[in-house]
C-alpha cells in the first residue's frame, strides 16, 4: 500500500477511492459528495472511482471539476418508490430477490473489479454488496450510514419467510464486515455495525445569493417570500398547484417544466445552472418531505420547515425527533400535504426566531477518520 511519509508528501499522494453509493433519492449521494469534497482538499491528487445509478451530470454538478470514473450500475435497492411518499413493496421485493439471487457469486466477481482498479478504500453510502466485495479483496471499507438497509428490509417485509429471512442475513452479515461505519446525526443505532462512531451532520451548506430572486423574474421591490417545494431525487406527481397559486403571499419553486403560468409559480429549470446547495441557501422556506440532507440543511440554514412524513420508513422516526429539537419546522398531515395546507404553517415558523447556527461538522471528523484508515498499516 502506498503511505504519506511527511506532510510535504500529501500533495503528490494518489489514493484511489472507490465511493458505492445508493440512488434512493439524493440524500446519500449528498453526503457522500460532502465528504469526497473534503477528502479531495486533504488529498488533490485523489484517484476517484463512483459506482452509482443516478446521472453523470447530477455528481458533477455536486462534485465539481475534479475527474472521477462513473459505473452506473445499480448494487442495491433500498425501497422502490411509486411516488415521494409511497413503496411499491410488490417492485421492491423483486429487485430484492435480483439482488440476492447467486449472492455469493456477486459478491466474487464485485471483488475481483475492485482487485482491478486496484482501490486502496471502498468508502460505501449504503450498499451492501460492495462491502462484502471489498472484504473479500482484502481492501478495507468505510460505510456512511445515517441509516442502513437491514432496517429497511426488516420493516417492510415479513423476514419469517424464506427470501426476506435471507435477504436481511446477507445484508447484516455484508455490512458486519465494515472496517470502520461513520453514523453522522441524525442517525439510526447502525446495529449491525461492528466497529461504528457517531459523528456530526454532513452536508454541503451553500451560499446566499440574493439574485436568486432577479434570476427568477422576481421584481427587485416584491418582498414575498420564497418557498422551494422539493421532493428529494425521487420523482412524483402530488403537488397541489393550485393551492399554491391561490396562495400569492409566498413565491414558490418547483422541480419542473409542466408549470401553470402565474406570475408567483417558479421552475428551477430556469436556474438549472445553479448549485442546488446555493438555491436552498437563498430561499426562505422549504416543504418537502423530512429526508436526510433536506433535514440538516433546513436546521443548518434555520429555515421554516414544512413536512409530512413518507409513513414506514424506519429512519424517519429519528430525522423528526432531531428536527424538532433543532430546527424551526411543522408536520403535516398526508392530507393536509395533498390539499395543500402549507400557508399557515409557513406563516406560524416565519413569526419565530430563527435558531442558533447548528453545526454541521461531520465532513471533517470523517476526513480525519479516512485519512487514518488510509495510512494504516496493518492491513
Amino acid at each position: 500500500k502506498r503511505k504519506i511519509a511527511s506532510d510535504s508528501t500529501v500533495n503528490s499522494f494518489q489514493p484511489r477511492i472507490h465511493f458505492t453509493i445508493s440512488s434512493h433519492g439524493y440524500g446519500h449521494l449528498t453526503q457522500s459528495i460532502a465528504v469526497l469534497r473534503a477528502l479531495i482538499k486533504s488529498f488533490p491528487k485523489l484517484i476517484v472511482s463512483i459506482q452509482c445509478n443516478l446521472p453523470r451530470s447530477v455528481i458533477a454538478d455536486r462534485l465539481g471539476n475534479h475527474p472521477f470514473e462513473h459505473d452506473q450500475r445499480s448494487l442495491d435497492v433500498g425501497v422502490v418508490q411509486i411516488d415521494p411518499l409511497t413503496a411499491d413493496l410488490e417492485a421492491s421485493a423483486r429487485a430484492y430477490e435480483e439482488l440476492h439471487h447467486d449472492f455469493e457469486k456477486r459478491v466474487a466477481q464485485e471483488a475481483k473489479r475492485l482487485q482491478a482498479w486496484k482501490a486502496d478504500l471502498v468508502i460505501a453510502d449504503i450498499p451492501y454488496l460492495p462491502i462484502a466485495a471489498a472484504a473479500r479483496a482484502g481492501i478495507p471499507s468505510i460505510a456512511i450510514a445515517s441509516l442502513s438497509w437491514d432496517y429497511i428490509i426488516g420493516a417492510y417485509f415479513d423476514t419469517t419467510q424464506q427470501g426476506p429471512r435471507q435477504w436481511l442475513q446477507e445484508c447484516r452479515e455484508a455490512y458486519g464486515q465494515t472496517t470502520l461505519s461513520l453514523l453522522p446525526e441524525p442517525a439510526m443505532q447502525g446495529a449491525c455495525f461492528p466497529n461504528k462512531q457517531f459523528i456530526p451532520p454532513i452536508a454541503i451548506i451553500g451560499e446566499r445569493r440574493p439574485e436568486l430572486r432577479l434570476a427568477l423574474g422576481i421584481k427587485e421591490d416584491d418582498l414575498r417570500p420564497l418557498i422551494l417545494f422539493s421532493l428529494g431525487g425521487i420523482p412524483g406527481s402530488q403537488i397541489p398547484l393550485s393551492k399554491m397559486v391561490n396562495a400569492p403571499e409566498f413565491h414558490w419553486l418547483f422541480r419542473g417544466e409542466k408549470l401553470p403560468q402565474e406570475e408567483n409559480i417558479h421552475s428551477l429549470t430556469a436556474i438549472s445552472n445553479w448549485l442546488y446547495q446555493d438555491i436552498i441557501a437563498s430561499v426562505d422556506g422549504v416543504v418537502s418531505k423530512p429526508g436526510y440532507g433536506t433535514a440538516v440543511e433546513v436546521v443548518a440554514l434555520g429555515l421554516p420547515f414544512v413536512f409530512t412524513r413518507r409513513g414506514h420508513f424506519p429512519d424517519e422516526p429519528v430525522i423528526i425527533d432531531w428536527l424538532n429539537r433543532h430546527g424551526r419546522v411543522t408536520e403535516i398531515s398526508n392530507e393536509k400535504w395533498k390539499n395543500g395546507e402549507f400557508v399557515e404553517p409557513l406563516h406560524k415558523l416565519m413569526k419565530k426566531d430563527r435558531p442558533h447556527v447548528f453545526s454541521c461538522d461531520g465532513t471533517d471528523v470523517a476526513v480525519e477518520r479516512i485519512g487514518e484508515l488510509i495510512n494504516r498499516d496493518d492491513y
